[in-house]
Protein backbone atom coordinates (compact mmCIF):
# COMPACT_ATOMS: atom_id res chain seq x y z
CA UNK A 1 0.00 0.00 0.00
CA UNK A 2 1.11 3.85 -0.63
CA UNK A 3 1.65 5.37 2.35
CA UNK A 4 2.97 8.82 1.65
CA UNK A 5 4.45 10.69 4.83
CA UNK A 6 1.81 13.70 4.54
CA UNK A 7 -0.97 10.70 5.03
CA UNK A 8 -0.48 10.69 8.66
CA UNK A 9 -0.25 14.49 10.19
CA UNK A 10 -3.59 14.59 7.57
CA UNK A 11 -5.08 12.66 9.53
CA UNK A 12 -4.33 13.42 12.90
CA UNK A 13 -5.79 17.33 11.10
CA UNK A 14 -8.83 15.70 10.20
CA UNK A 15 -9.04 13.49 13.53
CA UNK A 16 -8.19 17.03 15.72
CA UNK A 17 -10.91 18.52 13.85
CA UNK A 18 -13.87 15.40 14.54
CA UNK A 19 -12.56 15.45 18.79
CA UNK A 20 -13.14 19.29 18.71
CA UNK A 21 -16.54 18.52 18.74
CA UNK A 22 -16.86 17.19 22.27
CA UNK A 23 -18.65 14.04 21.13
CA UNK A 24 -17.49 10.82 22.45
CA UNK A 25 -20.20 9.42 20.51
CA UNK A 26 -18.26 11.09 16.94
CA UNK A 27 -14.87 10.63 17.68
CA UNK A 28 -15.80 6.62 18.12
CA UNK A 29 -17.60 6.10 14.64
CA UNK A 30 -14.49 8.33 12.72
CA UNK A 31 -12.10 5.97 14.82
CA UNK A 32 -13.95 2.98 13.11
CA UNK A 33 -13.86 4.40 9.80
CA UNK A 34 -10.14 5.66 9.91
CA UNK A 35 -8.32 2.66 8.45
CA UNK A 36 -10.58 3.14 5.42
CA UNK A 37 -9.86 6.69 5.50
CA UNK A 38 -6.31 6.57 5.57
CA UNK A 39 -6.32 3.95 3.04
CA UNK A 40 -8.39 6.34 0.33
CA UNK A 41 -5.63 8.96 0.88
CA UNK A 42 -2.99 7.29 0.88
CA UNK A 43 -3.78 6.30 -2.65
CA UNK A 44 -5.16 9.66 -3.75
CA UNK A 45 -1.89 11.48 -2.52
CA UNK A 46 0.51 8.79 -3.48
CA UNK A 47 -1.29 8.96 -7.10
CA UNK A 48 -0.92 12.72 -6.93
CA UNK A 49 -4.36 13.56 -7.82
CA UNK A 50 -4.61 16.35 -5.39
CA UNK A 51 -1.73 18.90 -5.01
CA UNK A 52 -0.08 19.51 -1.11
CA UNK A 53 -0.58 22.86 -2.04
CA UNK A 54 -4.34 23.25 -2.52
CA UNK A 55 -4.43 20.27 0.92
CA UNK A 56 -2.85 23.43 2.89
CA UNK A 57 -5.25 26.16 1.51
CA UNK A 58 -8.08 23.81 1.92
CA UNK A 59 -7.44 22.67 5.47
CA UNK A 60 -6.72 27.19 6.04
CA UNK A 61 -10.25 27.26 4.66
CA UNK A 62 -12.19 24.88 6.74
CA UNK A 63 -10.60 26.45 9.75
CA UNK A 64 -11.82 29.42 8.72
CA UNK A 65 -15.15 28.37 8.10
CA UNK A 66 -15.44 26.99 11.41
CA UNK A 67 -13.90 29.86 13.71
CA UNK A 68 -16.73 31.28 11.78
CA UNK A 69 -19.58 29.67 13.20
CA UNK A 70 -20.80 28.80 9.68
CA UNK A 71 -21.79 25.26 9.76
CA UNK A 72 -24.05 25.55 6.64
CA UNK A 73 -20.44 26.88 4.80
CA UNK A 74 -18.69 24.10 7.02
CA UNK A 75 -21.04 21.37 5.39
CA UNK A 76 -20.94 22.21 1.98
CA UNK A 77 -17.08 22.80 1.73
CA UNK A 78 -16.34 19.46 3.10
CA UNK A 79 -19.00 18.12 0.58
CA UNK A 80 -16.60 20.01 -1.86
CA UNK A 81 -13.06 18.91 -0.27
CA UNK A 82 -14.36 15.34 -0.14
CA UNK A 83 -15.91 14.63 -3.45
CA UNK A 84 -13.25 16.08 -5.74
CA UNK A 85 -10.52 13.88 -5.18
CA UNK A 86 -13.10 10.54 -4.39
CA UNK A 87 -14.12 11.38 -8.05
CA UNK A 88 -10.31 11.52 -9.16
CA UNK A 89 -9.55 8.00 -7.17
CA UNK A 90 -12.53 6.78 -9.51
CA UNK A 91 -11.36 7.82 -12.23
CA UNK A 92 -7.49 6.29 -11.49
CA UNK A 93 -8.66 3.45 -10.99
CA UNK A 94 -10.63 3.02 -14.02
CA UNK A 95 -14.29 3.86 -13.05
CA UNK A 96 -15.86 6.81 -14.36
CA UNK A 97 -15.94 9.63 -12.59
CA UNK A 98 -18.69 12.15 -11.43
CA UNK A 99 -18.69 16.24 -12.28
CA UNK A 100 -16.93 16.40 -8.63
CA UNK A 101 -13.67 15.36 -10.59
CA UNK A 102 -13.54 18.27 -12.68
CA UNK A 103 -14.46 21.34 -10.10
CA UNK A 104 -11.67 23.33 -9.38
Amino acid sequence: MIRPASVDPDMRFHKARVDSIGSSRTSRMYSSLVSQVKHCMAQIQGLHLVLPQRSIRERHRLLALIEAGDGVAVSNFLDEHLSRPRECLVAAVGGVPGPEAFRD
